[in-house]
Protein backbone atom coordinates (compact mmCIF):
# COMPACT_ATOMS: atom_id res chain seq x y z
CA UNK A 1 0.00 0.00 0.00
CA UNK A 2 1.08 3.37 -0.61
CA UNK A 3 1.77 5.33 2.36
CA UNK A 4 1.45 8.98 0.52
CA UNK A 5 -2.07 9.41 2.25
CA UNK A 6 0.00 10.44 5.71
CA UNK A 7 0.97 13.46 3.82
CA UNK A 8 -2.59 15.03 3.33
CA UNK A 9 -2.57 18.30 4.83
CA UNK A 10 -5.32 17.96 6.37
CA UNK A 11 -4.51 15.16 8.45
CA UNK A 12 -2.98 17.86 10.57
CA UNK A 13 -6.01 18.79 11.22
CA UNK A 14 -7.46 15.39 12.72
CA UNK A 15 -8.06 14.51 16.31
CA UNK A 16 -4.72 12.49 16.62
CA UNK A 17 -6.83 9.08 18.27
CA UNK A 18 -8.90 8.85 14.85
CA UNK A 19 -5.64 9.17 13.07
CA UNK A 20 -3.77 6.43 15.16
CA UNK A 21 -6.84 4.69 14.52
CA UNK A 22 -6.88 5.65 10.91
CA UNK A 23 -3.01 4.31 10.42
CA UNK A 24 -3.96 1.33 12.15
CA UNK A 25 -6.87 0.35 10.05
CA UNK A 26 -4.83 1.03 6.97
CA UNK A 27 -1.69 -1.32 8.52
CA UNK A 28 -4.59 -4.18 9.06
CA UNK A 29 -6.15 -3.99 6.27
CA UNK A 30 -2.76 -4.35 3.64
CA UNK A 31 -2.76 -7.55 5.76
CA UNK A 32 -5.77 -8.84 5.49
CA UNK A 33 -6.79 -11.20 3.06
CA UNK A 34 -8.65 -8.74 -0.04
CA UNK A 35 -12.12 -10.85 -0.16
CA UNK A 36 -12.51 -10.04 3.63
CA UNK A 37 -11.62 -6.32 4.01
CA UNK A 38 -15.25 -5.24 4.21
CA UNK A 39 -15.84 -7.75 7.54
CA UNK A 40 -12.08 -6.64 8.67
CA UNK A 41 -13.57 -2.51 8.06
CA UNK A 42 -16.86 -3.46 10.12
CA UNK A 43 -14.72 -5.34 12.91
CA UNK A 44 -12.82 -2.04 12.96
CA UNK A 45 -15.89 0.18 13.47
CA UNK A 46 -17.44 -1.87 16.11
CA UNK A 47 -14.29 -2.28 18.12
CA UNK A 48 -14.03 1.86 17.96
CA UNK A 49 -17.74 2.17 19.14
CA UNK A 50 -17.31 0.06 21.77
CA UNK A 51 -14.42 2.30 22.74
CA UNK A 52 -16.86 5.21 22.47
CA UNK A 53 -15.02 6.63 20.15
CA UNK A 54 -17.18 6.19 17.06
CA UNK A 55 -15.06 7.36 13.41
Amino acid sequence: MNSNWKQDPRLKNMNPQKLSMLTEFAKRAEAAPKDQLFSHAHESDRGSQSEGDPF
